[in-house]
């Protein structure tokens, strides 16, 4: 169990660092989305939100549990994309809060629905 929570730990600090980077004003980039190739820095936002939903439905299986905690990693994008306003180079993006919800919910549904339980245990099909 402990070893989930360090997980959640982990992808939580991950997020938190990489979208609060301040970009160096000296580097002629004025948005980091504009440095990324179309698109891509929404792949990524999904990808590590789809990596935090799984973590969170590792640690809180329980339905109405793991419900409150898929809002709680939503309201985390929001106020990652709120904090990135006062951050130099980002900026708040309606997109990547969309990719960040979308990733955390992709990442529950997916595993609730790749998860066998057997005996009370859970076994996982995929990671």
């Amino acid at each position: 169990m402990k070893a989930k929570i360090n997980t959640v730990v982990i992808v939580g600090i991950i997020i938190l660092v990489g979208t609060l980077l301040p970009v160096p004003l000296d580097s002629g980039i004025h948005n980091v989305a504009s440095f990324a190739p179309g698109g891509t820095d929404k792949i990524l936002h999904f990808g590590i939100f789809f990596i935090l939903g799984i973590s969170l439905s590792r640690v809180f299986y329980v339905r109405h549990v793991l419900l409150y905690a898929g809002i709680l990693a939503m309201l985390y994008g929001l106020v990652t994309e709120v904090l990135q306003i006062y951050i130099p180079g980002r900026g708040y993006d309606n997109m990547d809060l969309l990719a960040d919800v979308l990733g955390v919910a992709a990442g529950i549904l997916a595993y609730r629905t790749y998860v066998v339980k057997s005996n009370g245990e859970e076994e996982v099909l995929f990671i």
